[in-house]
């Protein structure tokens, strides 16, 4: 079997679910790098969309987001180094907003102490999973839920990407509508076209190219027109580590 001296030094990491050694010699270096930056730039709006949601809690919004990136940069890199899966780990959308307006808002729960009820939760799950429950629950649930609910949470992804673009906004009469063209409209949808026509093209990295398209074309707004001010995402705060709250 042909060796590839290129990824020699990353064989140790290579992932566990791989069913033979010659899958290791269908990639190389660049291949590998390319998944992980596309990887990265594909999710990275969870940096921003969690903090938006929980800021509805009352959660300040920059210290969110400094917690949103710690979170997802340890269990990560954790997922990668110890658990040998290139897997990104990050906050689930759906359960945060569950979290702000079902728990916090709804209920009228503290969200310290709702962040309290999230850490045990954490401490359940583990539980199960160590004694292999959880893989028990999930195979009871039927396989066309379980693709239903994948679906669903895909389609709730994209909502959430059309309205962090301004591209759909409230309406009274419909609940949803299509905004006014602007500099953010407009680069959104030249970006999404671009990438789109990229991955029927099945251009290699299109991903990634239509991500860094539509960041370049998104840099002047704000500075040499439009405004800028709805999508500007602050600065990372670590003030309010000390007021989670374990017991209620």
């Amino acid at each position: 079997m042909k060796s590839n001296s290129q990824f020699d030094y990353l064989s140790r990491f290579r992932p566990r679910f791989v069913g033979h050694d010659g899958a290791r010699d269908r990639t190389d270096l660049r291949t590998e790098i390319i998944a992980g930056m596309t990887t990265f730039l594909a999710t990275m709006y969870i940096i921003v969309v969690n903090p938006s949601i929980l800021k509805a809690a009352g959660m300040p919004f920059s210290a969110v987001l400094t917690a949103t990136v710690l979170v997802s940069a340890v269990s990560s890199i954790a997922m990668g180094l110890y658990a040998r899966n290139p897997i990104v780990v990050a906050p689930g959308m759906g359960l945060n907003a569950f979290f702000a307006y079902s728990v916090v808002v709804g209920m009228g729960v503290k969200w310290e102490t709702a962040l309290g009820a999230v850490f045990w939760s954490g401490i359940v799950f583990i539980i199960l999973s160590v004694f292999n429950v959880r893989n028990m629950i999930v195979k009871a649930i039927p396989k066309q839920l379980r693709f239903a609910i994948a679906s669903g949470i895909g389609l709730f992804i994209a909502f959430i990407g059309f309205e962090n673009a301004k591209f759909v906004i409230g309406n009274q009469a419909t609940i949803v509508g299509i905004s006014k063209m602007n500099p953010i409209v407009i680069t959104f949808v030249v970006g999404l076209m671009i990438t789109s026509i990229l991955i029927v093209k099945r251009v290699k990295g299109a991903i990634l190219v239509g991500i860094f398209t539509t960041t370049l074309l998104a840099i002047p707004i704000g500075r040499l027109y439009g405004d800028a001010s709805s999508i500007n995402a602050g600065i990372p705060d670590t003030r309010y580590l000390e007021r989670l709250s374990f017991t209620s």
